[in-house]
């Protein structure tokens, strides 16, 4: 069993992906992102991952997370 495609594709990868997009889409209508404004440097390894400055070696990608204001429940019935 492959995960990626053909006759004996695993199910559940693709059932994976659209759950990502859902959350990720749910996300993006509840916050908004911001960058944190600390200087930020791609380290290239075993896999490319962000650091705050050139010394360091700990994956961290700071933001500022905003709750957006939520819509009236009017709005979201119709």
């Amino acid at each position: 069993m492959t995960f990626w495609g053909g006759g004996r594709a695993c199910i559940g990868f693709k059932f994976s992906q659209l759950e990502m997009k859902v959350v990720l889409a749910e996300l993006l209508a509840a916050f908004s992102f911001e960058e944190a404004g600390k200087p930020i440097a791609w380290n290239i390894g075993e896999a490319i991952y962000p650091t705050i400055g050139q010394c360091s070696t700990r994956p961290e990608f700071p933001m500022k997370v905003t709750a957006l204001k939520p819509a009236s429940f009017t709005e979201t019935t119709g």
